[in-house]
């Protein structure tokens, strides 16, 4: 499965930035299988907003990104994963449709992730593919984290589009339900064509790619 061992000692760390979900939940397992694998690289990594990252990669602050948001144009991209969205409700509203059925859902209060969220960006653009105003949305409170959201809602303050990634713990507060006709976004790989000539950085792309090679989430990785 690994690519051919790397023997290049570098004292330079490769610094590797994440957006927030992909950063909390999936890099930290992933490095420690690179680590493995490449002992004699050095790595370190940042985990920020989507913006942030893209922000560090134009400035070379960071040499290869996890982003959910493709919002820059100055970067490469490469599609690595399918991140479906779901929306957990708290179990005290007795709301349990699923597939949901959105013009019932807007009359729930939301918690809703910030403005820069790739998720708040997809809750956003279903709304308008099935022609509703994102204006109709309850919106009761902005959080800037996965477990600020997991926890108003687990309080009763209200409803959530979160990644099925930061829900992988069952609770006995709320539901967890589907959206039709699926909400999903992805996770791409970031970087600046110039840097994919640095070997470190390739040799992370291939192995993110080799990790992700079926667009979706493997075993030894979510468990």
């Amino acid at each position: 499965m690994y690519l051919d061992l790397f023997s290049v000692k570098e004292k330079k760390d490769l610094i590797i930035g994440a957006s927030s979900t992909f950063g909390e939940y999936l890099l930290p397992k992933i490095l420690i299988k690179f680590r493995e694998a490449y002992p004699n690289i050095k790595t370190s990594f940042r985990i920020g907003k989507s913006p942030a990252i893209l922000s560090g990669l134009a400035n070379r602050d960071i040499d290869i990104g996890i982003v959910g948001n493709p919002l820059s144009t100055s970067v490469e991209y490469e599609e690595l994963l399918e991140d479906p969205l779901v929306m957990i409700v708290p179990k005290k509203y007795n709301y349990n449709d699923s597939p949901l059925k959105l013009k019932g859902v807007l009359e729930l209060p939301f918690i809703i992730r910030e403005e820069e969220s790739g998720v708040t960006w997809c809750w956003k653009h279903y709304l308008l593919k099935h022609k509703l105003s994102w204006n109709k949305v309850k919106i009761r409170a902005i959080v800037h984290c996965n477990a600020c959201a997991k926890a108003a809602v687990k309080e009763g303050w209200g409803a959530c589009v979160l990644s099925k990634i930061a829900i992988s713990e069952s609770s006995q507060h709320y539901n967890i339900l589907d959206f039709e006709g699926r909400l999903k976004r992805y996770f791409y790989i970031a970087y600046l064509e110039e840097k994919v000539k640095d070997p470190r950085i390739n040799l992370f792309r291939k192995f993110l790619k080799i990790n992700f090679s079926h667009n979706s989430l493997p075993s030894q990785i979510s468990s």
